[in-house]
């Protein structure tokens, strides 16, 4: 299961299938991580929750990730902190790649038929990921960001040159 997740650093310890859903539980390779304040590397754990992750579908399969998310106490600040998880934005309940796969589809589809074929709850959650997905490769702050309207238009007739035309509206 591990191989077929595909994710760097990370083990599949276990699974669970219900209905259509498979929750995978994961645990990460590395047993230290590093302080944000002064990148001393600690291993001291300070605290362990656990929350699910909505990832990429195996198949017809919905796939959550149960993971385990670890608190480290650093020896020189003396402060908690998180881990960082590569494959995750802080404080999202999906991973990077997943979001990437929504923002692909809603650029051929609207949001409320992305939001039906993913079984999302609501279009909020798409445009969720999509704003997490444009604030990595946009120059803009999306928190304005209400749409994006993009065109192209023909620069020489029956040449078949285009070029793309956005405009960003602003609430």
């Amino acid at each position: 299961m591990t191989i077929i997740l595909n994710l760097p650093g990370v083990l599949v310890e276990d699974y669970k299938q219900t209905g259509e859903t498979l929750i995978l539980v994961i645990k990460l390779q590395k047993t230290t991580a590093s302080c944000p304040v002064c990148s001393l590397s600690s291993h001291h754990l300070h605290q362990i929750y656990r929350y699910l992750v909505r990832d990429l579908p195996i198949g017809s399969r919905e796939v959550m990730l149960r993971v385990n998310r670890r608190r480290f106490k650093c020896k020189n600040c003396r402060k908690p902190f998180n881990e960082n998880l590569a494959f995750l934005e802080k404080k999202k309940n999906f991973t990077k790649r997943y979001a990437q796969s929504i923002a692909e589809q809603v650029v051929h589809n609207d949001i409320n038929n992305v939001a039906k074929n993913n079984k999302l709850t609501d279009e909020e959650e798409v445009w969720s990921m999509v704003k997490a997905v444009a604030n990595k490769i946009l120059p803009v702050d999306v928190k304005k960001l209400h749409k994006l309207g993009i065109n192209e238009i023909s620069l020489v007739k029956k040449r078949k040159v285009y070029s793309c035309i956005s405009r960003f509206i602003n609430t």
